[in-house]
């Protein structure tokens, strides 16, 4: 009896290190990821290999989930790089991700977080740029009922130029809310 539960127990103690392995690989690995994804350039053509040009490049790069996918990394990569890169370098990326997400919303209009995207990019690189303000109309448009992409579009026109706030009071209210800025109590 006494051999099995000492049995029992090794193999539960195995087991356990196998697992505190296992998450020291896993804190690693995404360590390593994060690392790479800082300096990765995401700006390189993924459908170079496709023949057909350009109209079958665009159709392909529009029709699969890569995408998506590439619009979450490049937003990550700008979490990732924000405050601790040099400014040039941050300057770029913002370029870089704001170019993107013009494509990406060329195949995929209707998406409102990637508007909202669009006006977070827009209004860190330039708060008096009057676009900002059409990505976040564009955004309540796409996506009103959404509790977060509202409270980040309340945030926005908080740190948008004083001349944006005038000129725009009306145009962002939110349905439904009586503390929206601009809106008098």
């Amino acid at each position: 009896m006494r051999l099995v539960g000492a049995l029992i127990w090794g193999l539960a103690a195995g087991f356990s290190l196998l697992i505190t392995f296992g998450n020291v690989a896993v804190v690693g690995y995404e360590q390593s990821a994060r690392s790479a994804l800082r300096e990765a350039d995401l700006t390189q053509d993924m459908y170079k290999s496709i023949a057909g040009g350009d109209a079958t490049r665009w159709a392909t790069a529009c029709l699969t989930e890569i995408l998506g996918v590439r619009k979450e990394l490049h937003l990550n990569q700008l979490d990732l790089i924000y405050g601790y890169a040099p400014l040039p370098e941050t300057q770029l990326k913002l370029a870089e991700a704001h170019a993107f997400l013009l494509n990406f919303l060329r195949c995929s209009p209707s998406d409102g977080t990637a508007w909202l995207a669009a006006a977070m990019v827009m209004n860190t690189m330039n708060n008096d740029a009057d676009v900002t303000m059409q990505y976040l109309a564009l955004s309540r448009f796409y996506s009103p009922g959404n509790a977060n992409a509202v409270r980040i579009r309340a945030q926005i026109l908080q740190s948008v130029s004083p001349r944006l706030k005038t000129t725009y009071r009306d145009l962002l209210m939110e349905p439904g809310r009586s503390d929206a800025p601009g809106r008098e109590k």
